[in-house]
């Protein structure tokens, strides 16, 4: 995985396809600009609170998250390695390990909840990191 250009926030309704708002709010740290992620008040009753548990996430990290009922706000910051509550969530899980590509020193607790859909999902980031 290597980096190539810039990175620019965005404005998105997510609401078809939130189960990929995680994974976009974790690359979102990495961008120049802020991104809002709307369309997710439902995720808040799934395997977690998802947008909390992403908003900690984040801030843990460095950068800036603002939680509202239907969005949450990402203000990239510099970032930093930490410990990430997964909440036993496997998107959460899989969302940081993708940005622990990037960001060096990100541990995982509750890692090992990807197993419930995706069992082999570390041994590709292995995989795609080499």
């Amino acid at each position: 995985v290597s980096r190539s250009g810039s990175l620019h926030g965005i404005v998105a309704n997510v609401r078809d396809c939130s189960d990929v708002f995680p994974t976009l709010a974790a690359i979102a740290a990495c961008a120049e600009t802020p991104t809002e992620l709307a369309g997710i008040s439902h995720t808040r009753q799934q395997e977690s609170d998802r947008i909390g548990a992403v908003a900690r996430a984040l801030r843990a990290l460095g950068a800036g998250a603002t939680e509202f009922t239907d969005t949450i706000r990402i203000e990239p910051g510099p970032l930093h390695g930490a410990i990430v509550d997964a909440a036993d969530d496997h998107r959460i899980a899989m969302a940081f390990s993708i940005l622990g590509l990037h960001v060096p020193g990100i541990a995982i607790d509750g890692a090992e909840s990807v197993a419930k859909t995706f069992p082999g999902f570390y041994d590709m980031l292995r995989d795609l990191s080499r």
